[in-house]
């Protein structure tokens, strides 16, 4: 018998399995030819997928088979294929070979993250079968920006003519200097906002469905400066840190306790999930020394000890709040929201952005929103755009 039939039929008798029909049906023919000592000496062992890097310059996208000939800055994608085992037996390498290929990724000089890119029904014989697809938020793009957007305090640029999307946090936007003058095409008349200043509450939305927020701090998803009038919310989130012991030792592992989404183990399989983020510290030590990958939302290891320099909570020194938003709210409390009336063309709206501070009658402004209609024989007409006086 062939390597990769030995392999397979190795893995069977190892005990239940839950498969898909489809794989299924694929291994009946190899089932087959077994009672009658099928042997193939000319079958060609099984290539196994090899991850490779990416990496992406002026809207172009380059792609590395090799780690060591990946530019700076790229990512690692190892893709992962049909069943997926503890042991390399069939299919895709086991999660054993995954993890010697992750920090392979980790460890590169050239690689500043890695992506799983997954194309498996997610089965996890023998104990149950579950869809990892049903476990992730249903939102439409647009959302997901929204919700990094409103987290970490960034502005988008969409650079139509390269086909680039540059993201920039708010804070640096003050400091840019390039600008256009729209002196000419301004209305004279303009109203000011005169609704007092109530300072700001930066809110993350907390998964309702997850019972630990019921029974566990949840102050960091919330800071408020000043008064805390006026609340700038994402519906993105982050997940507890909790150190627990498992098989002799204890680690630090972000933790939720909510009902997952499958019928084989009858919590239903409609049940939502909200967006929740970690960062990545790497591979980092458990309280018996021994590594494994760390996903965290505040930037201490099992130890304590820092292995960045941010944190997915608002407050401290290593907080969003300190470095992300903290000289834009200062902004925001500093300035009061200008209406004026601008005549513009198409052009002009294709060229707007973020960092582009707008000059009329010598004082420099930040576009907050823009109102305007298009009309098939006129172009734009007259657009109302809400603006804040820059000092810088």
């Amino acid at each position: 018998m062939a390597r990769n039939n030995f392999k397979l039929i190795s893995a069977l008798r190892r005990g239940l399995w839950l498969i898909d029909m489809n794989y299924a049906a694929a291994f009946l023919p190899t089932a087959a030819r077994l009672p009658v000592a099928w042997f193939d000496d000319d079958e060609k062992e099984e290539e196994k997928p090899v991850f490779y890097a990416i990496s992406s310059s002026n809207g172009q996208t380059k792609r590395f088979d090799s780690l060591d000939m990946a530019e700076p800055g790229s990512i690692a994608v190892i893709p992962i294929q049909g069943p997926i085992m503890k042991e390399t037996y069939c299919g895709s390498p086991g999660t054993q070979e995954m993890g010697v290929f992750a920090r392979q990724a980790d460890n590169h000089p050239n690689i500043v993250g890695h992506v799983l890119h997954l194309d498996t029904g997610g089965r996890a014989p023998p104990n149950g079968t579950l869809n990892y697809q049903k476990h992730v938020p249903d939102i439409k793009v647009s959302e997901f920006f929204t919700a990094i957007q409103q987290l970490f305090g960034l502005a988008y640029d969409f650079d139509v003519k390269n086909k680039v999307l540059n993201i920039i946090l708010y804070k640096d936007c003050i400091q840019a200097t390039d600008y256009i003058d729209w002196t000419e095409q301004t209305e004279r008349a303009y109203s000011e906002e005169t609704v007092e200043k109530t300072g700001f509450t930066l809110k993350q939305t907390v998964e309702s469905e997850d019972e630990l927020n019921k029974t566990l701090n949840t102050d960091w998803a919330e800071y408020k400066i000043g008064a805390g009038g006026e609340q700038i919310p994402t519906t993105a989130s982050t997940l507890h840190m909790v150190r627990v012991p498992q098989g002799g030792r204890s680690w630090l592992v972000p933790a939720t306790e909510q009902k997952g989404s499958s019928n084989f183990v009858g919590t239903g399989d409609n049940n939502k999930f909200s967006l929740r983020l970690l960062l990545y510290a790497g591979l980092k030590n458990d309280s018996m020394g021994n590594s494994y990958p760390l996903g965290s939302a505040v930037n201490e290891n099992y130890t304590g000890s820092p292995f960045t320099d941010r944190s997915l909570h608002y407050a401290g020194q290593w907080g969003l709040y300190e470095n992300n938003w903290k000289e834009w709210i200062a902004f925001l409390n500093q300035t009061r929201t200008i209406q004026r009336s601008v005549l513009m063309t198409m052009a002009d709206l294709l060229n707007l952005s973020p960092t582009q501070k707008i000059m009329i009658d010598h004082s420099k402004y930040f576009y907050e929103k823009i109102s305007l209609s298009i009309s098939s024989k006129d172009g734009i007409g007259k657009a109302k755009i809400d603006l804040r006086k820059v000092t810088v």
